[in-house]
Formats: C-alpha cells, sequence, structure tokens
C-alpha cells in the first residue's frame, strides 16, 4: 500500500496526530563502516548485474531491482547519474538500509512523509523509488549527495564526476596505477543517440510519459551500461573506452573527470 499511517500522541497530550508516508521499503538498519564496506564490496558484482540484466523499459515500475527474474527482453540502459544512484538504490533496499536523496527539486527518502512535494508518482517500491529519483535527478545533484575523497583512498563504488558536473562515472575497480569505471548515457565519440524531437517537451507531470528524464519514456537518453578504464602510463593517467569503435587511449579524460567523492553515508540515515 502506498501510505502508512502511525498515531504519534506526547505524553503530555492525549490528542491523537496521524502522519501519513509514502514507504518505499522499510529500513531496520543503519549506515555504519560495516554497511559502508559492505558497499564498497558489493559493487563490482551488483553494477554488472545491472547492466546485463534484461527488462522491460517501457514497465519499469513492475520490474524488480531485488534480484529477482525480470520480464523484459530490453537493453537495460540508464543516463550517467540514473546509473549511479540506481547501484546505491539497490543497495539500500536489499539490505533494509534508509536512504535520503537531494535533488534540485525535491528530497526522496526511502520512507517520505513529504511525499506529495516533487514529482513522486511511482509505485510505493524500490523501483518506483528509483524511478521518481531518476525522473527528478541529473548529474550535478551527485555532488549533492556526495562529499570529496582523495584518490588514494579510492574504493569502488566511489564516483568520478565531470569538473561542470555534467557526466559521471562509477568506479568499479582500483589496482596499483588502473581504475575501472561503468557509466550510462556515454556511447563514445559519435556514438551518443539522438534526441528525439518529443524529448523536448518538458511541460511537467503530466507529460512525464514522453519526458526524456523519463527511464519507462520512449525518449529517454540513456544507453546500456558501458565500461572503461584509466591506467598511469609513463606518469600520466591515459583513459580507454572498452565499447564502441573507438578504442583509442586519450590523455585529457582523467583532467576532466576531476571530481573524486564518495556517497555521503551517514546523511543517508537522517530522514
Amino acid at each position: 500500500m502506498q501510505l502508512a499511517n502511525a498515531l504519534m500522541t506526547p505524553k503530555d497530550d492525549r490528542k491523537p496526530v496521524t502522519v501519513q508516508c509514502k514507504v518505499y521499503w522499510v529500513h531496520s538498519n543503519v549506515w555504519n563502516d560495516q554497511w559502508i564496506a559492505k558497499y564498497h564490496a558489493s559493487v563490482p558484482a551488483l553494477a554488472k548485474d545491472i547492466q546485463a540484466r534484461k527488462v522491460d523499459m517501457s514497465k519499469l515500475d513492475s520490474e524488480p531491482i531485488d534480484g529477482s527474474p525480470t520480464g523484459g527482453d530490453d537493453a537495460n540502459r540508464f543516463t550517467c547519474e540514473d546509473f549511479a544512484f540506481e547501484v546505491l538504490i539497490e543497495f539500500a533496499s536489499r539490505n533494509k538500509l534508509p536512504l535520503k536523496i537531494k535533488t534540485a527539486s525535491a528530497v526522496f527518502k526511502n520512507i517520505d512523509k513529504d511525499y506529495k512535494s516533487g514529482n513522486k508518482t511511482a509505485p510505493p517500491t524500490p523501483a518506483g523509488f528509483a524511478l521518481d529519483v531518476a525522473y527528478a535527478s541529473g548529474a550535478p545533484d551527485v555532488l549533492k549527495n556526495s562529499a570529496p575523497v582523495a584518490d588514494g583512498d579510492l574504493l569502488p563504488g566511489d564516483l568520478f564526476v565531470e569538473f561542470n558536473g555534467g557526466h559521471i562515472q562509477l568506479v568499479t575497480g582500483v589496482g596499483p596505477g588502473k581504475v575501472e569505471i561503468m557509466q550510462g548515457n556515454f556511447p563514445g565519440p559519435g556514438e551518443t543517440p539522438r534526441r528525439k524531437w518529443t524529448s523536448y517537451l518538458e511541460l511537467g507531470p503530466w507529460l512525464r510519459s514522453t519526458n526524456d528524464g523519463n527511464r519507462e519514456s520512449p525518449n529517454y537518453l540513456g544507453s546500456p551500461v558501458q565500461d572503461a578504464v584509466y591506467e598511469q602510463r609513463n606518469g600520466k593517467w591515459m583513459y580507454q573506452r572498452l565499447y564502441g569503435s573507438y578504442r583509442d587511449w586519450d590523455s585529457d579524460v582523467w583532467g576532466t573527470m576531476n571530481k573524486h567523492v564518495r556517497w555521503n553515508f551517514a546523511e543517508f540515515n537522517n530522514l
């Protein structure tokens, strides 16, 4: 059910107060050092699972994200920030952890008493939470929910953000002189999907079905998740895409993806 009701009565006031919340999932754990470590350890396999998953992109609100079998044949497509948030949301919801994600238009909580603000129209499920966040968020919103991390402390699950906040890469592997990443909506030079004219319709929730930020829309700009790698060669960080026809090593990408951050896990506990 969409709404949860609870009677909250102060000891000195016997008049009941009813609180209504939209419950995407119930949490029974909190983010602590152990769960944060489990998140970092789980990201490589979870990201690969999401990448390989076949879904029905037009009915994502009924596609499970808890590891259960899905029912579609479409490639699981994401924009860069949607993929980063998806990995976080799936880990949190599967492990009964709280989550609070801030965007420019709304704040999303797994138990949300402010469920009428922003655009929170997806079903009250983990998949619905991911859809609502995807619709409302942009790449710059990753920075609203994270804090800088030193290169020497990088772990799977950390994030590379473009200097202007315009692109997100999810770190999936870290080794001496090497960083592996995965990303959505970045097919490579000359391969970015063309935007349909209807995707320019940004006229409010009544046109969510055609909005390019809606993962269930045929106009959605996401693409299948891709892999890439940074390697330190001759003292310089080089970058190679592991997809598409362009496989050259580039020297300028590391400098543009220069904001290295980690989710602000402690803040997720403060619903």
